[in-house]
């Protein structure tokens, strides 16, 4: 079977006679597709200083991001994990995030 295709009827392949341009498609859409991805360095950059920045201004240097396809964990210590909820909506907001892992513990002194 080949590769799904729009005219195909669900989990069938393209028609024999039309997967070279079926190919074609796919292709164009995948590179359309990463013209609009944004690279995970740009939205860890993007988070570290719109959000982390804003939102835990004591604790930026402790608090660190790691992105990985688009999904954005922040790990480290925080003096007052109640800003947690506070994080979430901007950190989704950013471009090209998927998802957001928080992996924060209290950092008591």
């Amino acid at each position: 079977m080949g590769r799904p295709c729009h005219g195909a009827a669900p989990g069938r392949g393209c028609p024999s006679s039309t997967s070279a341009a079926c190919s074609r498609a796919w292709s164009a859409g995948a590179n359309l597709l990463k013209f609009f991805l944004r690279s995970d360095e740009d939205i860890a950059r993007d988070v570290r200083e719109n959000v982390v920045a804003r939102h835990f201004p004591g604790a930026w240097r402790s608090v660190e991001v790691d992105v990985e396809e688009g999904v954005v964990t922040l790990s480290g210590l925080l003096g007052d994990r109640s800003l947690v909820p506070v994080a979430d909506r901007p950190v989704r907001s950013v471009e090209g995030v998927v998802d957001v892992r928080f992996e924060l513990t209290p950092n008591r002194v």
